[in-house]
């Protein structure tokens, strides 16, 4: 179970380090939360803006109770040691895509399946969404559905995310005020995210890894490892969740879970 939620816990870092067994995330929810917060699904949604095709980081189909149509994917990011195919994120089995038209309102241009629940030969055909997005109250002109749900910041990649060159991505920020695209900026909070990490040397013999209570944890720099007092980044780590989370249009079953974990211990 350790090696599980490192794994899915520091998803956004190179390989190289996900292999490592001196370092662990810290868990905390307050890491954790902004660990998942910035995680990408894979099979991302898209959004063509002026001829460049951007990927959701996080389908914003999320919002919608059933959003899976009705599909489970139950697959750990390991399974007897062999990762599979999802990475064990939630693979919905389709792909929306996006487009902003004049005016700047967002519409849906299509959807095809594409992923491991449907069986092959769905792959890259069109589906329909029809029944979906009229029981969700969204809107339909002119024979077009309307993403007016769109409401809120958005994090967008480049290319379409690898989990084994996440260094080589751009990553943006898409806001939009109820379907309608306001701007896309660079997103620098994601590109330096840089979590608190435990260093497993300093865990006494004998202590089990939960039950390690660590005086420093450690942060990524140009010079090697950097080190603070536990009490002191936990403090900001709380500060900086709570300046955050309520900017953000929806969250994430697992960044909910690690939020209802931050404030039960708050309280």
């Amino acid at each position: 179970m350790v090696a599980l939620g490192g794994v899915s816990l520091y998803g956004q870092q190179p390989l190289e380090d996900l292999n490592s067994s001196r370092y662990q995330v810290l868990d905390a929810p307050e890491v954790e939360f902004f660990c998942n917060l910035y995680r990408d699904d894979f099979i991302g949604d898209t959004l063509s803006v002026d001829g460049k095709n951007y990927f959701f980081s996080q389908s914003p189909m999320k919002q919608f109770t059933g959003y899976m149509l009705g599909q489970t994917d139950l697959r750990l990011t390991e399974r007897f040691g062999k990762p599979s195919l999802s990475l064990g994120l939630p693979d919905k089995g389709y792909v929306l895509h996006f487009s902003i038209e004049k005016g700047g309102v967002t519409q849906v241009d299509r959807a095809t399946y594409n992923g491991e629940i449907y069986p092959e030969d769905y792959n890259f055909k069109p589906m329909q969404l029809d029944r979906f997005f009229a029981s969700h109250n969204v809107k339909k002109e002119k024979g077009v559905w309307l993403a007016d749900w769109l409401d809120g910041r958005y994090r967008l990649n480049g290319m379409q995310p690898d989990p084994l060159y996440p260094s080589r991505n751009e990553r943006y920020i898409a806001v939009f005020n109820k379907g309608k695209l306001v701007e896309i900026c660079e997103d620098t909070d994601k590109k330096n995210f840089n979590p608190p990490m435990v260093d497993l040397q300093e865990k006494p013999k004998g202590v089990a890894v939960k039950d390690f209570a660590p005086e420093y944890v450690y942060f990524k720099s140009s010079n090697g490892m950097r080190k603070e007092k536990i009490e002191v980044v936990k403090k900001k780590w709380r500060e900086k969740l709570m300046k955050s989370y309520q900017s953000e249009p929806f969250l994430d079953k697992s960044c909910g879970e690690a939020l209802m974990k931050a404030w039960v211990k708050d309280n």
